[in-house]
């Protein structure tokens, strides 16, 4: 492989990484990643994963700035948090630990799922 294809392939996966918020998640608008985010603030949450519950909160706010720069409207991310917590409350910890691991690209371990 040529020193310009390496170069090439590096900066096309920084754009790929960028374009995801550097989760591996694809949402289609700031709207679903807002959304996304949000589960994913309460989901960490409920199994102490603070550090992940502040990543996902930044990935949000994120997505809320570009919801206001793109409608002009306020996007309301903490409240999508509340209301996020509040659906994920009755769940089982085995539905919050797959929704860690499908939507937010995070792992619970088995001993976290009983624990909690």
């Amino acid at each position: 492989m040529t020193t310009y294809a390496r170069q090439s392939l590096s900066v096309v996966a920084s754009i790929l990484l960028s374009a995801c918020g550097g989760d591996g998640a694809h949402d289609l608008s700031p709207q679903d990643q807002m959304t996304r985010e949000a589960m994913c603030v309460a989901a960490s949450e409920r199994f102490a994963l603070y550090e992940d519950a502040k990543k996902h909160f930044v990935h949000g706010v994120d997505a809320a700035s570009e919801y206001f720069r793109s409608s002009g409207k306020a996007a309301q991310f903490p409240k999508m948090i509340n209301v996020a917590r509040s659906s994920l409350v009755s769940k089982p910890n085995e539905f919050v630990a797959t929704v860690i691991s499908t939507m937010c690209n995070g792992q619970v371990t088995v001993g976290q799922v009983e624990d909690f």
